[in-house]
């Protein structure tokens, strides 16, 4: 079955890079991990020998007769066809994983992040393998931080793991890709993420210019926080400070 590059489908075929998958989700016989997008079925076959239970979302209906075949010799494995960005919205589906290790289609990397944050009191530990591009983007520090890395590290530990050629995949991918792994952290920072992220957008609009740019002197100041300093080289723990020190609306000063 020729893969259809709409879906973003480049399936994971080395067996090597599989191996690290599921030994970074640490995955034992009493998890139920979700596989996202489970293609042909390579990366929920190899879960299956070491999971308690896989439960595969594939988005391509004309996928799931070849996964049904080729996993039918695995009684721990369900499969189901969706979006899994729509599933991820139903919280009767949250029950029913408490890891999630997975190849994804690199086109839905951003949103399928914020829908991880969101159900991050869920679940135990999440491994994807993402294009290695946005690897960067999300494990980067100050001075080179990012809207999706800070929103992404205030809820998570997260690591880059390894970076898998492009070689790795069937068709071969035109990026190289990256496993990362996000571990919840104990203590949530910020509990409204709704109204963080819109509080991180604004600081990260334009964020070359100088803090007092975008936010009133007052709110920096009560921070402790530099208003000659830039979005990029903020830590998580102070852009926390300014969220928490900030009115509900952030108003550029005059």
């Amino acid at each position: 079955m020729k893969a259809k590059k709409e879906l973003g489908q480049n399936f994971l075929i080395d067996e090597h890079i599989v191996n690290i998958l599921i030994q970074e989700g640490e995955v034992n016989n009493t998890d139920k991990v979700l596989d996202i997008g489970s293609g042909k079925g390579f990366v929920t076959k190899a879960l299956s020998e070491k999971a308690g239970n896989v439960l595969g979302v594939e988005l391509d209906k004309d996928l799931i007769p070849v996964l049904t075949s080729n996993l039918s010799q695995f009684k721990n494995v369900e499969i189901e066809n969706g979006d899994i960005l729509t599933f991820l919205e139903d919280k009767s589906n949250h029950k029913r994983f408490n890891k999630i290790v997975s190849s994804i289609p690199f086109q839905i990397t951003s949103p399928l992040l914020h829908k991880i944050i969101n159900i991050r009191s869920t679940i135990d530990i999440c491994v994807l393998l993402i294009q290695k591009e946005v690897a960067e983007r999300v494990t980067a520090k100050p001075p080179k931080a990012n809207y999706l890395s800070i929103f992404l590290q205030t809820f998570f530990k997260v690591e880059l793991i390894t970076v898998v050629s492009k070689e790795s995949f069937y068709p071969k991918s035109e990026v190289d890709g990256a496993i990362i792994k996000l571990t919840p952290l104990k203590k949530s920072l910020v509990k409204d993420d709704v109204k963080y992220s819109k509080f991180l957008h604004h600081g990260f609009t334009q964020q070359r210019k100088m803090l007092y740019k975008r936010f009133k002197k007052e709110v920096l100041e009560k921070a402790g926080i530099d208003t000659t300093r830039r979005a990029e080289t903020l830590s998580v723990e102070e852009w926390v400070k300014i969220f928490k020190n900030s009115s509900l609306i952030w108003p550029m000063s005059s």
